[in-house]
């Protein structure tokens, strides 16, 4: 079951996230940009896909 504290973690790391790919968006090239925010967005579905096998 997901608790409260989960959902703080979730919610921080998605800020988290966020905010690096636009640090990456504003200091690397495009088509470099693109891969590595590409990278992170892969990396969190795969968290979000083992917490859901967990549960």
């Amino acid at each position: 079951m997901i608790t409260i504290q989960d959902l703080y973690d979730i919610v921080g790391k998605k800020i988290s996230n966020e905010m690096s790919k636009q640090v990456i968006r504003n200091n690397m090239p495009s088509h470099i940009a693109e891969q590595m925010c590409n990278a992170i967005d892969a990396h969190e579905k795969a968290e979000h896909f083992q917490r859901f096998i967990r549960e």
